[in-house]
C-alpha cells in the first residue's frame, strides 16, 4: 500500500511563519526571520501542494503486456537515470531527481503508452537541433515524481532484458527509497531535503552506467 499523504508538523516556528505570511510577507522573508530555507516555509506553509505526487502513487498493476510493452520502449527508446540540476536557488546548490523517459516519432503509440500510465503525463514534442531540421517530429514522455519512478521501476524490474538498465533501475530505486523515507520523517524540515552520501554515491553510480 502507497504511503499516506503527510500532515503538516507542528515546527517551533511555524506559528510565527503563518502569521508573517498573513501580514504579507514574502517567503523569502519569512525564510530569513525564522532561520530556515525559502522552499522548507513554502512546504510548511503548502503542504498538501509540497506533498501532491511526491509521497503518495496509486499506479494501478499493470498487466504482462503493458510491462513488457513499457520496458521494451524503455530500452529501445527512452532512459532511466538520477539527474542533477544546478541553480542558487537550491540549497545545496543543486538537486537530484529520478526520471524515466520515452521518445517516439509515433504520436499514436505515445498516446497508448500514456493511457497505459493512466493519462496522469503529458507529452510534449522534444526538442531538436538544426541538423535533425526536415525530420519527423520526436515526441517525449517524461516521469519523474519520486513515489510514481519508484512504483513502476518495482513493476518493470523482473522484465528488463539490459542488464544495463537493470542494474540503473536497482540505483534508482534504492535511491527513490531513500528520499520517500526521509520525507516521510520530517516532511518540512531541513534535514529532509539535504542528501547524504549514500544519495550522492547511488547518483554517482547511476551517472556512470550513461
Amino acid at each position: 500500500m502507497p504511503p499516506k499523504i503527510l500532515i503538516r508538523k507542528n515546527y517551533p516556528w511555524l506559528k510565527l511563519a503563518v502569521e508573517l505570511r498573513r501580514k504579507g510577507l514574502s517567503y523569502e522573508e519569512i525564510a530569513k526571520r525564522v532561520g530556515v530555507s525559502t522552499m522548507t516555509v513554502w512546504r510548511a506553509l503548502n503542504p498538501s501542494r509540497a506533498n501532491r505526487g511526491v509521497i503518495r502513487s496509486d499506479f494501478k498493476e499493470l498487466t504482462d503486456i503493458e510491462k513488457g510493452i513499457l520496458v521494451g520502449l524503455i530500452e529501445a527508446d527512452g532512459s532511466l537515470g538520477i539527474a542533477k540540476n544546478r541553480g542558487k536557488w537550491y540549497k545545496k546548490g543543486f538537486a537530484l531527481y529520478p526520471y524515466i523517459y520515452i521518445v517516439n516519432t509515433d504520436l499514436t503509440l505515445m498516446e497508448k503508452v500514456a493511457r497505459i500510465l493512466g493519462n496522469r503525463y503529458n507529452i510534449h514534442v522534444h526538442p531538436q537541433g538544426k541538423s535533425h531540421k526536415g525530420r519527423k517530429k520526436v515526441y517525449k514522455l517524461t516521469i519523474k515524481k519520486l513515489a510514481h519512478v519508484l512504483d513502476l521501476l518495482r513493476q518493470l524490474y523482473p522484465y528488463f532484458l539490459s542488464d544495463r538498465k537493470k542494474k540503473k533501475a536497482e540505483l534508482i530505486m534504492k535511491f527513490c527509497e531513500i528520499r520517500l523515507k526521509k520525507h516521510l520523517e520530517g516532511m518540512a524540515g531541513t534535514k529532509a531535503w539535504e542528501y547524504g552520501e549514500e544519495e550522492i554515491r547511488l547518483w554517482e553510480e547511476c551517472k556512470a552506467l550513461d
